[in-house]
């Protein structure tokens, strides 16, 4: 496991298994998959101003984009906490 701060109160964790986490704070926004498919909380992934900020930092792409992925199926919303 593998531990990186990209921001203030945000934290990248890779797992054994290459999949890589994002913490926004102590709770867990979004899971990028070694396979591809990534995964968002259904309740935090938008939460707030720093939330919005960490994601799209992690995401690389604004809100607008990260909604319409989900929208279209891209990205599934999940239950991560």
């Amino acid at each position: 496991m593998k531990l990186n701060q990209i921001a203030n109160n945000c934290t990248v964790v890779t797992d054994n298994d290459n999949d890589v986490y994002l913490f926004s704070y102590s709770t867990c926004i979004a899971v990028k998959h070694l396979s591809g498919r990534i995964e968002l909380d259904e309740k935090y992934y938008k939460y707030s101003v720093t939330t919005n900020r960490h994601r799209c930092l992690f995401l690389g792409e604004k809100l607008k984009e990260t909604e319409a992925k989900v929208a279209n199926g891209t990205y599934l919303l999940t239950d991560l906490n």
